[in-house]
């Protein structure tokens, strides 16, 4: 881990850990990036997320501060954190910001979705497949 920045515990395909990685290099922010396969024998994901997800945003001083792991709870520390450094990334109006977040976790949802139906449906048998779960999906994805 970076002794004096920050380091980012990404899968290289996550679409949520990119929305971090981008935020982090818009606003220069000094990172270092650590590609894990969570499912793999070696991953040190289970010591920073007891759920075992990526991303994960670990601090230098990582005794006496606690990860942050949740895409939007990055998101929001980053926002957060270093919103007097250029670019803004959020608007700075309370409704407008509401709004910004609504829609972000409306985007998050359907990947999260398309990435279940992909990753978990895709390659099934069509047999083997849970028509109830398909459904279920396909509604929440089409509002």
């Amino acid at each position: 881990m970076g002794v004096d920045k920050l380091t980012m515990i990404s899968a290289t395909p996550s679409p949520f850990a990119r929305m971090n990685r981008i935020a982090l290099h818009e606003k220069g922010i000094d990172f270092e990036l650590q590609n894990e396969v969570p499912w793999d024998s070696t991953t040190v994901t289970p010591q920073y997320n007891p759920l075992e997800k990526l991303p994960i945003l670990i601090f230098p001083d990582a005794e006496k501060q606690e990860p942050v792991y949740d895409s939007a709870h990055i998101q929001e520390f980053i926002v957060t954190k270093y919103a007097d450094k250029a670019p803004r990334l959020i608007t700075g109006d309370l409704d407008l910001n509401l709004k910004a977040r609504q829609i972000q976790t409306l985007a998050e949802g359907l990947l999260e979705h398309s990435c279940s139906l992909t990753g978990s449906h895709g390659g099934r048998r069509r047999s083997s497949r849970s028509n109830g779960w398909l459904a279920r999906i396909e509604r929440s994805m089409a509002g």
